[in-house]
Formats: structure tokens, sequence, C-alpha cells
């Protein structure tokens, strides 16, 4: 109830200051678990606790459904993997793990384009 009532008494400005700290913070998280994912499924982790896939592995470690082990570990990958992916999810960008489509930098309005095997973030892009 503390942090509802802190809350409550910021203005306007530092109360949406304080979302975007928040949502950066959250995005920072999510990008490390998915990161830890992907390198537990590199050295497969599920053999080792049992299982004989990495999704029922996700669901009895995590409790989480299949769409949800699923998504991770499809994040993972793009963080692992896509040049600048990782620092436009974890910058103010818009983003989702369940988009099929590239991110587009929130600061400069530039949609992140590429092949299929050269993608790029709009920090990062070639002139």
């Amino acid at each position: 109830m503390a942090v509802v009532e802190h809350r409550s008494e910021l203005d306007d400005m530092l109360l949406d200051d304080r979302l975007r700290e928040l949502e950066m913070d959250r995005r920072r998280v999510v990008a490390e678990q998915a990161l830890a994912i992907a390198a537990a499924e590199a050295r497969q982790l599920h053999v080792a606790d049992g299982h004989h896939s990495m999704n029922p592995y996700l669901r009895a470690t995590l409790n989480c459904s299949s769409a949800e082990a699923s998504t991770w570990r499809r994040l993972g990958k793009l963080l692992d993997t896509v040049p600048g992916y990782r620092s436009c999810y974890c910058a103010d960008v818009s983003v989702s793990p369940k988009s099929t489509s590239w991110p587009v930098c929130a600061r400069t309005r530039v949609a992140v384009t590429g092949s299929s095997t050269s993608r790029h973030c709009c920090r990062n892009r070639p002139n």
C-alpha cells in the first residue's frame, strides 16, 4: 500500500517519468530471462532435468503455458542472434516478444528493415 500511496503523491510529469523507468526495467529483466533461456537451450539443460524438449522444461520450471514457453524461446533467439535487436528491446523502442515484425524506434520513428540474413536496429542501420 505504501508504494501506491507514494505514487499518488507524484505530480503528473514525475509519475510519467517513473512509468517509463519501470518499463525500461521490465524490458531489461525480460531480456535477461530470455537470454538465460537461450543459454539453457544451447546447453540442453532440459535433458539434464529429465525433459525431452525445452518447452516442457520451461513449463515446469517457469510454470508457464506452451505458448509462453515458445514466446520466451523466440525472444531469446532474437536477442541473441539479431544484431541491434537487444539494444532496441532494452531501449525506448516499440517491440513485443510476440511480434513478427521488426522493432520501430520510438525516438526517431524509423522502421527497422533488412534481409532475412541481416537485420539492423535503427541505431545500427547501414547508411
